[in-house]
């Protein structure tokens, strides 16, 4: 049986720290409505941004 490649850890980090931001970031804004990051988790999901710059407007 031949096993196809997918976005794991082993070939595309980027995908797993993306990922992984998006999950974190949504748990830090959901608390809070009023922090109004939900957008701009939306638009880093949407790639108009980069995890830096996410990080930096957060």
């Amino acid at each position: 049986m031949e096993i196809m490649a997918t976005n794991t850890s082993d070939n595309c980090d980027v995908c797993d720290l993306s990922a992984g931001a998006i999950i974190l970031f949504k748990q830090y804004c959901q608390p809070d409505p009023e922090k109004k990051c939900q957008r701009l988790v939306r638009e880093f999901e949407k790639g108009n941004m980069n995890l830096n710059e996410l990080g930096e407007k957060l």
